[in-house]
């Protein structure tokens, strides 16, 4: 009886081992095509300026407002200003108070004030969540230019740039005609409208 050589069995089996061997490298251990990874959120904003030039009530998307903990603005100084950017944060608990979360929209709605008149303003839009990071982004506010009623009363004052190390950043001043705010450039930051009435029902001057 002829006996086989040594190896002869293997090499036959050759072909369907490696063919075998083949589609297991081909099939296993991959695990699929990976899930596709979410496009990160992005910060979207609306602006619509109110009766003076001083504020807009901005409507921002792309932000989670079930999960929103504080939204911050900051209206930053001109270039070469003594007048340190206006920084605002608004906690959850404002905002569910004032109705700028509204249940069932992807939106809030709150004030942006502080704005000088009559410029193309620089100012930074942020949003915490109690279950991702932070989400910032930039816009550009342009407003118009301030008209003041003949009957008005509106302060000016000169400032002296080497009286800039003060520490003084805004000046509130209440007159007839209301209350106003000037920077320690001497720009007016803030003055209500001919009616006396806010800018917006969010804004409530007296609450600082």
């Amino acid at each position: 009886m002829r006996r086989p050589k040594p190896g002869l069995g293997l090499l036959r089996r050759g072909p369907l081992f490696l063919g075998v061997l083949l589609l297991v490298t081909a099939c296993g251990g991959g695990g699929g095509t990976p899930a596709p990874e979410e496009p990160t959120p992005v910060l979207t904003a609306a602006f619509v300026q109110g009766p003076m030039p001083f504020a807009v009530e901005a409507t921002v998307e792309g932000a989670s407002p079930d999960t929103v903990e504080t939204v911050r603005f900051v209206v930053h100084a001109k270039p070469g200003a003594n007048a340190p950017d206006v920084d605002v944060t608004f906690q959850r608990s404002y905002l569910d108070r004032t109705g700028a979360i509204i249940p069932g929209q992807d939106s809030i709605t709150f004030p942006v004030f502080g704005l000088y008149a009559e410029y193309d303003n620089d100012v930074t839009i942020e949003a915490t969540f109690s279950d991702g990071p932070p989400l910032s982004a930039d816009f550009e506010v342009t407003t118009t230019a301030l008209i003041i009623p003949g009957d008005r009363m509106v302060p000016a004052m000169e400032v002296d740039v080497a009286d800039a190390g003060l520490g003084l950043g805004f000046m509130l001043f209440q007159g007839r005609s209301g209350p106003s705010i000037v920077d320690v450039d001497g720009a007016l930051r803030w003055l209500p409208d001919a009616a006396g009435a806010a800018a917006f029902p969010r804004i409530r001057v007296a609450e600082g």
